[in-house]
């Protein structure tokens, strides 16, 4: 019966390259009497190719979320530009000196309308604009001198070289002219004397030959575009990351295109083993699982604390916030001494779904596509437990979170790790026709680095080819100062088809004790896990997810600026490593660094246990996080001042030459000891 359809580019690029049958363009010629698009620049060569599949005229318009439709074509009409003003509104362009431009110059557009939006709910004092007052849209244009608009991008997306405005639509335009582009965004990257450099990003089609297509673009571009407006380079990636209506994600391009210069003392610390009971026969699964090493060392810690000893702790997984107290009585009474949904409150997933959509442009259904759970750990549990099947093998990048390979284990799978130094272009390898769930820790804990957009593309393009699930643990997100240098899964995989979200609220708020996370996905695995939380927890503490619903953004307030503070702080101690001499692996976010003692003689559980037995320091080994690690150690910084840090990196330090000494002296009385034999 549907008889209108609005589109946005990325679904009819889509069409253009899944549709095969005949059904839907024959449906369109009978049925279909209006098509209308928005959203996103419509390429001209994938609207000719659109209208001729399907027999349509293809309407552009021009809308925003606040305001609905301000522009359309009309059917039978003369296309140009995004169309013109409809009904009941009115629109100019202001050009750079905040005067009403003329008739065909650029500048930005902005809208008064009787149909723009009160305000975001729950959300006032974001927007609030009267019926009657100019709205600015951010959008920069023109207006012909037939009255039809052009956009020609967005303000935040000028690129300004020389002092001149360029606009990225026009480059655009012309690159996608080639046969061999599926997309493409020009974007404006610093330039020490032009101020700005026109980059172009671009995804081919599967049997394009990206070295010649470079050239016949760049050749192309010489041709139809000013000099100004000329690439310096194209840049392929295998996929461009968009919004959930379809945009373009530059800022994330453009933040990414700037990066890419992109054992045998543990028993003086443990009490004796008792003998087991004939009677007591744990589960083979359970018996042959490793206690967590990060939290065996914390109780070692807690044990030493209890004799009234003085210890560096330096292996705590959270950071210490100076957080207020809000208000309790606030919260729903009686209902909060009681179960909650099984889902968690709707309130906090509402809030979370706001969260997701405004901070990462990540889309999910409060209603059935999230669980809150009590705290990421058993999210990720859950999510393992209801994919595998016994035998089911999960690759595991190193360094890997302590729990990752125990908990694939407890599932009866197979934990299959990737040595630190391989990259994620070499996981293929290590993909079998068992393989079920490949993990990865985004940022990672315990290096603090964050996957790059071409990584997190390749790993989805690793989803789609093998059938995967990407499980990504997200934990530290909010510790990317700069919300564009993070990717998510979620930035690709926009239906969750092949991926799993686990968050965690603890972190990212500083209350790690209250053990609040949240597992994301399609809404057919998040009811298999449901079953799970249902059995196991029921929900979480109904009172700390109603307090954290209330108080989200207030709590955030306070978090945001310490964790500016954190990094900060991080910067100093790297600083200071590098002057000591040491090494650690490269990562700029969490409050995590993974060290390098690869110097030293000793093996990581030794040589921490040395350090805690002897300095009273407490880190956790680098064996905890694969077996290629054992040449580092986990620092973590958010619990202790800066000067008490810096001495025991100055103790780690000294342990680092003393026992690398001993194993030269160890080496002479060897030679000494071979010499001596041999004169007798």
């Amino acid at each position: 019966e549907i008889n209108t359809l609005w589109l946005v580019p990325t679904i009819m690029a889509i069409l253009m390259e899944i549709d095969r049958s005949t059904t839907g363009a024959k449906y369109c010629r009978e049925k279909v009497l209006l098509a209308l698009v928005g959203t996103a620049p419509l390429p001209q060569k994938l609207k000719m190719d659109f209208e001729a599949k399907y027999g349509l005229q293809i309407c552009e318009n021009y809308a925003l979320s606040e305001t609905l439709f301000l522009t359309s074509h009309l059917p039978k009409q003369t296309a140009k530009g995004v169309g013109k003003l409809l009904a009941q509104i009115s629109l100019k362009i202001i050009n750079k000196k905040g005067e009403e431009a003329k008739c065909n110059e650029e500048g930005e557009i902005a809208v008064c309308t009787p149909f723009i939006m009160n305000h975001y709910l729950g959300m006032e004092h974001v927007f609030n604009k009267k019926h009657d007052e100019w709205f600015y849209t951010g959008d920069v244009g023109y207006i012909d001198n037939e009255g039809y608009l052009y956009i020609t991008g967005r303000k935040k997306d000028l690129i300004i070289k020389g002092g001149v405005n360029i606009s990225p639509a026009a480059i655009e335009e012309v690159i996608y002219k080639h046969v061999a582009v599926k997309e493409c965004a020009a974007l404006g990257i610093p330039h020490a004397l032009s101020g700005e450099e026109v980059i172009a990003v671009v995804t081919l089609h599967a049997d394009a030959d990206f070295k010649s297509a470079r050239e016949e673009i760049l050749a192309l571009c010489k041709q139809d575009l000013a000099a100004v407006q000329q690439p310096i380079d194209i840049v392929k990636i295998d996929e461009l990351p968009h919004t959930f209506t379809g945009k373009i994600q530059k800022a994330k391009l453009r933040a990414w295109l700037i990066e890419g210069k992109t054992s045998a003392k543990e028993a003086d610390f443990k009490p004796a083993e008792q003998k087991e009971e004939h009677f007591f026969k744990p589960s083979r699964v359970v018996r042959e699982a490793s206690q967590a090493l990060s939290i065996a060392y914390n109780t070692l810690v807690y044990e030493l604390q209890r004799e009234n000893k003085e210890v560096t702790v330096l292996s705590l997984g959270e950071a210490f916030f100076d957080l207020p107290l809000f208000d309790f009585t606030t919260l729903p009474f009686p209902s909060s001494y009681h179960y909650s949904h099984s889902r968690g409150v709707p309130e906090l997933r509402n809030v979370l779904a706001e969260y997701f959509q405004e901070q990462y442009d990540v889309k999910f259904d409060p209603e059935k596509e999230i669980i809150i759970t009590a705290g990421s750990k058993i999210a990720i549990y859950m999510a393992l437990m209801a994919l595998i099947n016994p035998g089911d093998e999960v690759i595991i990048p190193e360094p890997a979170w302590v729990s990752y390979p125990e908990q694939v284990k407890l599932c009866h799978g197979v934990p299959v790790s990737v040595p630190y130094d391989e990259t994620v272009y070499d996981f293929e390898k290590y993909i079998t026709n068992r393989t079920k769930v490949l993990i990865v820790n985004n940022p990672n804990n315990p290096r603090g680095n964050v996957l790059s957009l071409d990584e997190i593309a390749h790993l989805y393009k690793l989803a789609e080819k093998y059938n995967l699930y990407i499980l990504s643990d997200e934990a530290y997100s909010d510790f990317v100062v700069n919300k564009e240098q993070f990717i998510s899964i979620g930035n690709f995989d926009k239906e969750f088809k092949f991926s799993i979200i686990c968050n965690s609220i603890s972190k990212n708020f500083g209350i790690s004790g209250w053990r609040i996370g949240y597992v994301i996905s399609n809404h057919l695995l998040i009811d298999q896990i449901l079953k799970l939380n249902q059995h196991l927890i029921t929900c979480p503490a109904t009172i700390l997810e109603n307090y954290i619903a209330k108080h989200f953004y207030s709590i955030l307030s306070a978090t945001k600026p310490q964790i500016v503070t954190l990094l900060e702080k991080r910067k100093n101690i790297i600083d200071y490593i590098d002057k000591l001499g040491l090494t650690s692996l490269q990562g700029d976010t969490t409050f995590y660094i993974f060290l390098s003692i690869a110097e030293s003689r000793l093996g990581s559980d030794d040589f921490c246990m040395r350090l805690l037995k002897e300095s009273h320091i407490c880190v956790v080994p680098g064996i905890g996080y694969g077996k290629s690690c054992d040449k580092f150690v986990r620092v973590s910084i958010g619990a202790e001042p800066l000067d008490k840090i810096f001495a025991a990196l100055d103790k780690i330090k000294a342990l680092i030459q003393a026992t690398k000494l001993a194993d030269v002296v160890n080496l002479a009385d060897t030679a000494i000891n071979t010499i001596s034999f041999a004169q007798a």
